[in-house]
């Protein structure tokens, strides 16, 4: 079901994007229609969806600055520019190595490689608290490996202990996939979930 509701959004996608309209166009009208689509999914589903097509799905509607895509292009128009789609699997003082798409390789050679894929994963963070939390089998990643797992109330396995802000990311609460959480205010609205939580847990004890 979860990889069924991936497959409609990328069709949706690119017969829109066929159209004419823009990444903007796309995902305004796709996040409110997606979020009710999940809403009607169990929670296993619903995880599936986050854990195995969430990457995919941010792909899909990702939005790029007005900046951002001039910058590109003027590169594109002043230096020799290559796209290659792929996965890095290897690199040596030599190069890299991509895995296409189609499951072929293809050696880079450059001199200068920048890593600009995004945050890793709660396991091999280089935060020592969490690394350790992790490795002692006090917390339990999320299954997108993005955050740390944590039931309604944002409490972690052992009682006490809470997560709050980008560690949050990888969890379905109150039926919403969390993708990230970076966004000032939407980490106050939580914290302002979790102080009640907290406060609740103080009178009672």
């Amino acid at each position: 079901m979860a990889a069924d509701v991936c497959a409609a959004l990328e069709q949706d996608v690119r017969a829109a994007r066929a159209a004419g309209y823009s990444s903007v166009d796309v995902f305004t009208d796709a996040k409110p229609r997606l979020k009710s689509v999940l809403a009607r999914l169990s929670p296993a589903e619903r995880q599936t969806f986050h854990a195995h097509h969430g990457a995919h799905y941010r792909a899909l509607v990702r939005k790029t600055s007005p900046d951002y895509s001039l910058d590109t292009a003027r590169l594109g128009w002043t230096v020799d520019l290559r796209v290659l789609a792929g996965t890095v699997v290897d690199a040596d003082s030599h190069g890299l190595v991509v895995r296409r798409p189609d499951g072929t390789s293809a050696r880079v050679d450059t001199d200068v490689a920048i890593d600009c894929r995004g945050f890793g994963t709660a396991a091999d963070t280089a935060d020592p608290l969490v690394r350790s939390l992790v490795a002692e089998g006090t917390v339990t990643p999320c299954p997108s490996g993005g955050g740390i797992a944590v039931d309604e109330r944002l409490s972690a396995a052992p009682p006490g202990l809470f997560v709050l802000g980008p560690l949050l990311a990888g969890n379905v609460l109150g039926g919403e996939s969390v993708w990230m959480l970076e966004s000032i205010r939407t980490i106050d609205e939580w914290a302002r979930s979790l102080a009640a939580v907290v406060v609740a847990l103080s009178s009672s004890g």
